[in-house]
């Protein structure tokens, strides 16, 4: 060995990354045999999996997450200790093909990283000389008990069979030591994938997203190619990362990794502010907005009551207001329901007694559909990013954009007293922010119950 041939073995043992970009190659879809790319996403996944024990990439389709993930597990081969490692798929094609993606990696190699090869077989590749076996299996239930693996890799694991089974079964075996990489594009909500990426904290996970527009090579041309052929659920849960039954959502647009800020939105009170109120029959909302330098909204925060009186309601923006530093001067208008005007039993309106408390109100009539259109405008992108995000503080908010439904009969969004009220809040504010208004509809009074 050359000198020169020590030195790339020493940096590549010391820099994973630099492993994969200097010395191995992939068969791409389009190119044929291309160099491994250095690209900022993927530098950043192999941070992620090399720095957590139990990690769960969630992505958008080609992504090149499954290369990275066994080129990062060919480099814990050649420089990391002896052992057995399991690839799972969701069956023995899968299996078959993440075996063959290593073979050629593995193929590839400069002559003096390349390891003397043992069995060589449709389910094993073993190292001999560094006592490695990796294994490439179709998940079942029994796969994690016959073996104690230093490393798993699951790949496809939203589309696998039997997963709660395969994952119990696992579990046992990564509490011996073993780092878990599980690997996959969204397959909807009901499989244990979904579960797991929900809430990866719960499951002593971390979670690590790659979405599309991280990709170099997806700009808006791409973007439009690719959505041809498939419908808006297909391509929410293949490349937008949704987990969400979206045939009956009002608002199917809305994506949590597209829609939601990381951190929470801090109010700036030279931008302009703006309410919007939900009375409802028993749990009034009210809903905080701000528009940014670029008139684009976010929903900053709202408050949720419950039995609550419009006394209760007016305090709750107070205090509101209050912890966010925020003046009546510095609030543009609050939106209400235009059902507020009914006096109900108490004599004074909703909406007289929101004047009567210092609040500027604003009341524009519309039908629904225009209100939810227009919503749905809002939420598309411009420019490269949506037109309406919400703030992590927005919790109840982001809840009921992906649970508000559309009834059954098709004739416009559910009235389920659960998910519909923060949902008419919004609604209320773009049809006063973009001045729709119907003339002739009729406004029946719904606000009945609240003292």
């Amino acid at each position: 060995m050359t000198s020169n041939e020590f030195g790339q073995l020493y940096e590549a043992k010391r820099d994973p990354y630099q492993f994969l970009t200097k010395h191995l190659q992939t068969l791409d879809p389009v190119l044929g045999i291309a160099p491994f790319p250095d690209w900022q996403h993927l530098r950043d996944m192999t941070a992620a999996l090399l720095g957590s024990k139990r990690i769960l990439v969630v992505k958008s389709r080609q992504m090149m997450a499954t290369w990275t993930s066994l080129g990062l597990l060919l480099h814990k081969a050649i420089f990391g200790k002896p052992g057995v490692y399991l690839l799972l798929s969701r069956n023995e094609r899968s299996a078959r093909e993440l075996l063959d993606r290593m073979r050629y990696l593995a193929a590839g190699l400069p002559l003096h990283f390349r390891l003397s090869a043992g069995t060589n077989s449709s389910q094993e590749l073993e190292f001999e000389d560094k006592k490695v076996r990796i294994l490439s299996l179709p998940a079942t239930p029994d796969t994690p008990r016959m073996h104690s693996p230093a490393g798993v890799i699951w790949d496809e694991m939203a589309f696998t069979p039997n997963a709660d089974e395969i994952w119990a079964a696992l579990k046992p075996a990564l509490d011996s030591g073993g780092f878990f990489w599980g690997i996959s594009s969204s397959g909807g909500p009901h499989n244990t994938f979904a579960r797991l990426a929900k809430d990866p904290t719960g499951y002593g996970l971390k979670s690590f997203w790659l979405h599309y527009s991280q990709h170099p090579h997806r700009d808006a041309a791409w973007v439009r190619e690719a959505k041809k052929g498939l419908s808006l659920q297909k391509w929410a849960r293949e490349y937008e990362i949704s987990f969400e039954a979206a045939e009956d959502r009002v608002y199917a647009e809305f994506q949590q990794r597209t829609h939601v800020l990381v951190e929470p939105w801090r109010v700036q009170p030279d931008l302009p502010i703006y309410r919007s109120v939900d009375f409802g029959f028993y749990h009034p909302v009210v809903m905080y907005m701000q528009k940014t330098v670029d008139d684009r909204v976010v929903i900053f925060d709202e408050w949720i009551g419950d039995r609550a009186t419009v006394q209760d309601l007016i305090d709750g923006i107070r205090r509101k207001d209050a912890a966010h530093g925020i003046t009546e001067r510095q609030v543009q208008w609050t939106s209400c329901d235009p059902a507020g005007h009914s006096p109900g039993d108490s004599g004074v309106s909703p909406i007289e007694r929101l004047k009567r408390a210092g609040f500027k109100v604003r009341v524009r009539s519309s039908r629904i559909e225009e209100g939810v259109d227009l919503v749905r405008e809002m939420l598309r992108e411009r420019e490269g990013a949506p037109g309406l995000t919400v703030s992590p503080l927005a919790a109840r908010t982001i809840d009921d954009f992906h649970g508000y439904r559309i009834r059954e009969d098709g004739l416009g969004p559910e009235k389920d007293n659960v998910h519909d009220h923060t949902m008419d809040a919004l609604r209320y504010f773009v049809v006063n922010l973009l001045g729709v208004k119907d003339r002739n509809m009729k406004v029946r009074p719904r606000v009945r119950g609240i003292g």
